[in-house]
Order: C-alpha cells, then structure tokens, then sequence
C-alpha cells in the first residue's frame, strides 16, 4: 500500500466554519521531497490520491479530511471508504495509545520527581519523537491571505503581508502604568485594532519570517508528519486498534464540525447549579485551611497535604521527599518544572482523597463558571464546536466547552 503524509494550510476556521477554506496541500511519499501544490491546481493530484491504494498519514488527520471533504464534497463517500478499510492514519492518536500503552500519557515522572508533562501537537512531537525543533511563528496563521494568490507570486505577495503587519505594530499607542496594565491594555487593544485572530505576537513573528517560509513551512509539515510515522511504526504491535480510534476520531470531529445549539435557559440553570456546589467545596476548603476566607488558594498547606496523603515528607537533610515510616500506600508526589509540590488536577485527583478533589474542582468549578458557562451561553447565537479528545481509558473527553462530564459530579463518584 502506497503511504502518504498529507497536510492542508486553510483559511482560519470560526463559528460554523470548522472546515474551513482550502489553501494549499503539502504530501510526501517514502523516499521523494515533499511537494507542494494550491487549491488552485491540487484536484488533479488530490483525486489521483484516492483511485490508488493509499495509506492517508496525518497529524489530527481528521482537520485535514473534513477540509478536503468541504473543498470538494465529492471526495467525502471515497474518505469514508478509506476509513472503513483502515486506510487513514493519525500520528497523534498513534502517539497517544503509544503512551498510554506505555503508562506515561500526557506526561510522566522526570529527573528528582519533576513531572514532564506530554503535548501533542505537531512541534512537539517532532521535538519528542525526532529530537527536532519546529518553528512555528511567522505565516503559520496567515495562510488565508495566500488562498487566491498563485504559488510563484507567494514571495512578492509576503512582502505586503509583512509590511501591513509593520504598520499593525506601529499603530499600537503608548500605554503608561504597569508592567501588568501595560500588558493588559495592549491585548484589549490588538484585540479591537489587528485582524480577527491575530495577536501582537502573531504579527512580530510574520515580520521577522523569512519569505521562504510561507512553502517551507506547509513542506516541512509533511515531511515532519511522515517521519513521526515512520518512527512509530517500529512500536505499531502495541497500537492494533488505531485505526477505530481514528475512525472515531473523525465522526467526533464531524459532529464538532456540526456543532451544537444550546438553550440559555437551561444553560443558567447549570451555572447556579455549579455556583452553589463551589460554595460547599469552598466552605469544605475554607475548613480545612486549604482556601482562605477571602477564597485565595493557601498553597503551602495545600502542598502539605498532599504530601501527607501520599505518604511523603520533606527531608531538609537529602534535600529531597522521603517516605514517612509505617504507610501501607504511598503515591509518588508530582513535581514542577521547579520541584515544588504539583496541585494540578490530574495529580490531586491520582491520590482519590475527597479533600484533593474539592481542591481540584475549586479551580475546575471556577473555569466552568467563567469560560464554559459563556461558551454555552453562547450556543444560542451561533453553534458550539467543542474539541473531542481520548481519555486515558479510552472514553472521550470534550473541551472548549466541556459539554460530557461536568466537573461537579466527580466527588459524588468518589
């Protein structure tokens, strides 16, 4: 079967539009450069891709299928036929049974107990699996305005890119006050003035790209996407069911791509329903001097806590946690990037002590009233795209807002 590493630079995808316009399509093939082609004159080649027997080899390879399916919806009956016969890749789902195989998803245990956490996006992967460094500024986010330009004009057409964005910079007004504040009302400001999307930092890095960047950029994607596969291929006995998790992976992302419609109503009722539950987690916190009064996190006793629940204390002597004598059970504590004590999520939620867990859903309970609630809300006016992802048991997780398996319920449980 012949493999093929594909992937597509679009316009930005928005609300209803999570498919968005095709710009151009990067593909390499074992053992030949990577090529590049535009929407322009890519049919001929794209169409060929499916009358042969094809491995297709993405990263998030359902992103570039529901593209290639809005660009041309006569491609749609010949992708799902090869999804049926197994013949759609992706190499961050690989990547992630990989690690769950190997007991390390979305992170593990480093030098001293510092936890190294896993991403897996397409940087960082090349980073982890090829020991290479992706750059990622430059005209990564501004491939739409490219959409209608010849690929031998790409060159002269950077060059007014990069002097509309000089002129997006310069119009940035003098701020005085902070650090803090500065940094506040320049945000408030690129937010209203720049283009929809773009941010400061988007704009610094497409001035100080080099043209050649806007092909080689989308080639590298390709190239870099191949060469993860092929590295993964040497441990594919430990992923036999990838490809029904990329099956699935693509209905989730279509339903993403559908959407979703909320009604506000209902949507009120579960931000009081959360508001009360914060208030009994925080009472809980507040009583045992994990929260102060004015609801500020006491971080010291928290990472006190958790070190006695997982059956570890502090050795001043080794410089380094030392179990405490006489426990049945201990937990390894998860460490930061700077060895303090970790109190994310996922580490007081491994130790299953209800305190923990409160502590946990405090932050959760938080994030659910300030962002969910008004990307629910906002179900009403336009559709919702939640991101679909895999769970270390296999069952999904959504985000963006979380619309399964509200955070509310998980001490219930326990």
């Amino acid at each position: 079967m012949n493999v093929l590493a594909f992937d597509t630079e679009t316009e930005r995808f928005r609300p209803g539009v999570m498919a968005p316009e095709l710009v151009c399509v990067s593909y390499q093939r074992p053992g030949v450069p990577p090529k590049l082609v535009s929407h322009l004159d890519a049919w001929p080649t794209v169409s060929a891709w499916f009358e042969e027997p094809t491995l297709f080899v993405g990263q998030n390879v359902a992103y570039d299928m529901a593209v290639l399916s809005a660009w041309r919806p006569e491609l749609l009956p010949k992708i799902f036929k090869a999804y049926d016969e197994d013949r759609v890749a992706d190499t961050m789902i690989r990547q992630k049974l990989l690690d769950i195989a190997a007991g390390c998803y979305r992170g593990r245990p480093g030098e001293k107990g510092k936890w190294i956490k896993y991403d897996y996006s397409l940087d960082a992967l090349a980073k982890r699996v090829l020991g290479e460094q992706v750059k990622k500024e430059g005209f990564r986010k501004f491939y739409g305005w490219f959409r209608d330009v010849p690929l031998h004009k790409w060159p002269e057409h950077s060059a007014a890119l990069q002097a509309r964005a000089v002129g997006w910079l310069k119009a940035i007004p003098m701020f005085e006050g902070s650090a803090t504040k500065i940094k506040d009302l320049r945000e408030e400001w690129v937010e209203k003035h720049f283009p929809e999307g773009i941010t400061e930092a988007d704009a610094v890095g497409l001035v100080g790209a080099d043209q050649s960047e806007t092909t080689t950029y989308p080639l590298s994607d390709a190239r870099i996407t191949l060469d993860i596969y092929l590295k993964q291929e040497t441990h594919a006995k430990y992923i036999r069911d990838q490809y029904f998790q990329t099956r699935a992976a693509w209905a989730l992302h279509l339903a993403s791509c559908w959407g979703l419609r909320t009604r506000a109503s209902e949507v009120s009722k579960l931000g009081e329903e959360t508001k009360e539950e914060l208030r009994e987690i925080t009472q809980r916190l507040i009583e045992a001097g994990l929260v102060r009064e004015d609801g500020s996190r006491d971080t010291k006793k928290a990472q006190e806590y958790m070190l006695e629940v997982c059956g570890y204390c502090w050795d001043s002597g080794l410089g380094a946690f030392v179990k405490v004598p006489g426990r049945d059970h201990y937990i390894s504590p998860r460490l930061t990037d700077k060895g303090a004590v970790s109190l994310d999520s996922d580490a007081c939620k491994v130790t299953e002590d209800p305190l923990l867990i409160d502590y946990a859903n405090y932050t959760g309970h938080r994030a659910l009233l300030t962002k969910d609630i008004p990307l629910l809300l906002a179900g009403e006016r336009y559709p919702i795209h939640a991101r679909f992802d895999l769970a270390e048991t296999g069952r999904t997780t959504t985000s963006n807002p979380n619309i399964q398996n509200f955070r509310r319920t998980e001490r219930k449980v326990a």
